[in-house]
């Protein structure tokens, strides 16, 4: 079913069937993030933006433009002791980024 489709992907580990709707509904994509679940993987571009949909949920951050990472650790979920590993593929994310963004 579901459960494997709409599987953990892209900056946020996006998950589940109504976390996919919702960033689809709110990118305006029209179905296509649940026909392709695996854009937010795939596609750098489309990674962030999914992940912006996702903090910009009322019971996220809201329209916060203020927040870091230990802001969005608690909300991402996970075990304390993975965050260092979490921060660790933020801080290399975050050194690739510029490039990824000049090549898009």
């Amino acid at each position: 079913g579901d459960g494997y489709r709409f599987r953990g992907r892209g900056m946020v580990h996006l998950t589940g069937r109504q976390a996919y709707e919702s960033a689809d509904k709110a990118l305006g994509l029209k179905g296509r993030l649940l026909k392709n679940p695996n854009l937010v993987a795939a596609d750098p571009v489309m990674a962030a933006k999914s992940a912006i949909a996702f903090y910009n949920q009322k019971n996220k951050l809201g329209n916060r433009r203020d927040f870091g990472l230990d802001d969005v650790l608690p909300i991402v979920g996970g075990a304390r002791d993975s965050w260092a590993a979490k921060r660790a593929a933020a801080e290399t994310y975050l050194k690739q980024l510029p490039t990824m963004v000049a090549s898009q």
